[in-house]
């Protein structure tokens, strides 16, 4: 999957914005992430945890009026990732990890056409993987030697499939875990054997 998937209209404010601005624009949208854009130019980004430690600092000095009137542009950072419509999710979460940043600005040549943060990723594995769904999720252990077996009891009972993945074990195998859009553990326990499989009905 490919960033064009979180292309959107970016809310954003101008370096001239002043703290109390940004604080309040970022309240009332319910984000947490404000790029600064001047002539459709990014100029930098203020993030919450920043402004979470500017109000921190606010609370402890007696001109209190005055810095929440500071243009946010003095508080800004230049230090943000960029990544590009074409890049893959996978890299791009790579990336967010290893700078431990949560967000990320897509940008197409110089035009800011998106955001994408750690939030927006956890939903949308989420939706992928069918975790917001009730179903039913089936745990084998060394699932790369059952998977082949698993599949195809479950091709043969016409289940419907959402999702597949495996799980590392400290031994070094690998458990694999089917999620199936249906509820009926006891059919499913009957054809695998109870002894060798987990079920768990997920609501």
């Amino acid at each position: 999957m490919y960033m064009r998937y979180f292309l959107k209209t970016v809310i954003t404010i101008t370096p001239k914005t002043t703290l109390k601005g940004a604080h309040n624009v970022m309240t009332f949208h319910g984000i947490r992430h404000l790029p600064l854009v001047d002539n459709g130019k990014v100029m930098g980004l203020i993030s919450e945890p920043n402004l979470r430690g500017i109000l921190d600092e606010i609370s402890y000095r007696s001109d209190c009026e005055g810095v929440w009137k500071t243009p946010v542009i003095e508080y800004m950072t230049k230090d943000y990732i960029v990544v590009s419509p074409d890049d893959y999710l996978r890299g791009v979460a790579v990336k967010l990890i290893e700078n431990e940043s949560s967000a990320a600005l897509i940008m197409d040549k110089d035009a800011l056409v998106g955001i994408v943060t750690m939030k927006d990723m956890f939903q949308l594995l989420i939706r992928i993987m069918g975790f917001n769904e009730p179903g039913l999720r089936i745990q084998l252990e060394d699932g790369e030697k059952h998977f082949n077996k698993a599949l195809q009891i479950l091709i043969d009972q016409n289940k419907k499939i959402k999702s597949i993945y495996f799980l590392p074990n400290p031994e070094g195998t690998k458990s694999l875990h089917i999620r199936l859009d249906s509820i009926d553990a006891e059919e499913i326990e009957k054809e695998f054997g109870s002894e060798n499989i987990i079920v768990k009905v997920e609501k």
